[in-house]
């Protein structure tokens, strides 16, 4: 939405993921471009709290034969593997359409879903610290936004 004012015209625009994906994108790709944004949130966020489940289960004794049998045989471990896998073909899909520079640093959005996750599912705590370190995150994607268009 856009409102002319005595300095010209001022665009607002909403808080929304497909805007947030257009701004470190070209904006021909539409939507599929940003379904495969999402795509790469969701994996490497799940892949995330895979590795965690996988390392609170895993014996103590690092590296051992046990832990080798437990690590191959944890199915968290595969899984995590498996999303970390789609993830990275995600980014490489993200890659081709975006700059480099922009495309990396918007993938920190992925923080913020992992510890929010965290918090959700592990009960990991969340202090004011970390929510204040998201919020610049995603404030931080945006101003990548605004010097894009």
């Amino acid at each position: 939405m856009c409102a002319s004012n005595s300095q010209g015209v001022a665009c607002y625009r909403s808080l929304t993921f497909r805007s947030l994906v257009s701004s470190v994108s070209k904006p021909s790709r539409g939507p599929w471009l940003a379904l495969v944004w999402f795509a790469f949130v969701v994996c490497d966020t799940l892949a995330q709290l895979g590795f965690k489940l996988t390392a609170v289960r895993l014996p103590h004794e690092i590296f051992g034969a046990a832990w080798w049998r437990a690590a191959f045989a944890s199915v968290e471990l595969w899984a995590a593997t498996s999303a970390l896998a789609l993830a990275f073909l995600c980014w490489l899909e993200i890659l081709k359409h975006s700059p480099i520079g922009i495309g990396f640093a918007a993938t920190s959005i992925t923080l913020v879903t992992v510890a929010i996750a965290s918090w959700l599912w592990l009960g990991e705590r969340l202090d004011f610290t970390q929510g204040l370190g998201g919020l610049l995150i995603i404030g931080g994607i945006f101003l990548l936004r605004d010097i894009r268009q």
